[in-house]
C-alpha cells in the first residue's frame, strides 16, 4: 500500500479508500492529493486508482486544467476528443490527457473499466508537451505490469522533488516506448536518438556530431529531427544533460564545480545559469528542495 508520502491528503472522493495491490488484476480503490504548494516548477496534484470507472462522459467532455496520465488496467472502451478524434481503447493502453484539451472516455456498454491515474501540471510538464503530443493521445499496448509499477512508483514516492523525478522518468520511459513500438521510424531517427541520450561527457552525444554519424546535413538534421520529436536536437540532447544534473544533485554530496564538470559545462556558473533557466530554480534551491523532501 501507499505509505511514506509525507505532505498529502488520502480519502474517500466518490471512492472507496482501499490498498493498491502489485497486481493489476487486484487492483482496488485509492484517491490521493497531495500538498507540494512550495515546489513552482512542476509537481503532482493527485493520483489513485478507480475500479469499474465510469470514465468522463463523452457527450458532456471534460477540459481537466492540468495534465494527466491514465493507465487502462483491466477491460477498455473508448477515448474520444472534441476535434473528432475517437479510437478504441483497452488494457495496456495509457491516455495523455492535456489541460486545454476537451476529451471524454470510459467503458462501452459491454465492458469494464479499471485505471490508474496520475494528475500534474507546472512549467517542466510544459516544457514536456511537445515530446508528449508526438507520443498521443494514446499510447496502445504498454507492458501492463511494469508500467502498473512505475505509475505506482511515482503516486507513493516520499518527497515532492522525488516524485517530480520519478514522474518526469515515466515519461521518458513511455516516450522511449511509444518510438521503437513505431515499426515506421526512421533508421537515422533512433541512431539519433541513441547518440543524443549518451553520457555528457560522451563527445558522440553532440548534436553535430549526431548529424554527421547518421549522414545528413546538420540544418536537415535539425529540421527533420524537430519534426519528428516535436524539439530539436539540441534541446532534446539538453533534457539528458540537465536530468543527469537534477539525478546528481538530488543524489550526491558533489560540489556545482563537480556537477558542472561531470555534466560537461565549463564551470559552475554556466551551469547553473542553464539548470535555471531550463529546470526553473537554482541548483543549490533544486537541491535544499530535494534534500528537504
Amino acid at each position: 500500500m501507499f505509505s511514506g508520502i509525507g505532505h498529502v491528503r488520502i480519502g474517500i472522493i466518490m471512492y472507496n479508500l482501499g490498498m493498491i495491490d502489485a497486481s493489476p488484476q487486484t487492483l482496488t480503490t485509492r484517491f490521493i492529493e497531495y500538498h507540494d504548494d512550495d515546489l513552482s516548477i512542476g509537481k503532482l496534484r493527485f493520483a489513485g486508482t478507480i475500479r469499474q470507472s465510469a470514465g468522463v462522459r463523452m457527450d458532456q467532455m471534460r477540459v481537466l486544467g492540468q495534465y494527466a496520465l491514465v493507465l487502462i488496467t483491466a477491460g477498455g472502451g473508448a477515448y474520444a476528443q472534441q476535434n473528432g478524434m475517437r479510437t478504441v481503447v483497452s488494457a495496456g493502453d495509457v491516455l495523455l490527457i492535456f489541460p486545454d484539451v476537451a476529451h471524454g472516455y470510459g467503458p462501452t456498454a459491454d465492458r469494464n473499466w479499471d485505471e490508474i491515474y496520475l494528475v500534474f501540471d507546472g512549467p517542466v510538464f510544459d516544457a514536456w508537451r511537445g515530446m508528449m503530443q508526438a507520443m498521443g493521445p494514446v499510447v496502445s499496448g504498454v507492458p501492463l505490469r511494469e508500467t502498473f509499477m512505475k505509475f505506482r512508483s511515482v503516486a507513493m514516492r516520499s518527497g515532492a522533488v522525488r516524485r517530480l523525478l520519478e514522474l518526469q522518468s515515466l515519461l521518458a520511459d513511455l516516450w522511449e516506448f511509444s518510438r521503437q513500438g513505431r515499426s515506421s521510424e526512421p533508421a537515422w531517427l533512433s541512431r539519433a536518438k541513441e547518440m543524443l541520450s549518451l553520457a555528457p561527457l560522451d563527445a558522440r552525444g553532440d548534436p553535430k556530431r549526431v548529424a554527421s554519424a547518421v549522414g545528413v546535413d546538420y540544418e536537415l538534421f535539425r529540421k527533420r529531427f524537430r519534426q519528428e520529436m516535436g524539439t530539436s536536437p539540441g534541446k532534446f540532447r539538453d533534457a539528458v544533460i540537465l536530468r543527469a544534473g537534477a539525478r546528481l544533485l538530488a543524489e550526491t554530496d558533489h560540489n556545482l564545480d563537480r556537477i558542472a564538470e561531470l555534466t560537461g559545462f565549463c564551470d559552475a556558473f554556466h551551469f547553473s545559469k542553464r539548470f535555471r533557466q531550463v529546470i526553473g530554480v537554482s541548483p543549490r534551491e533544486y537541491r535544499q528542495r530535494a534534500r528537504a523532501h
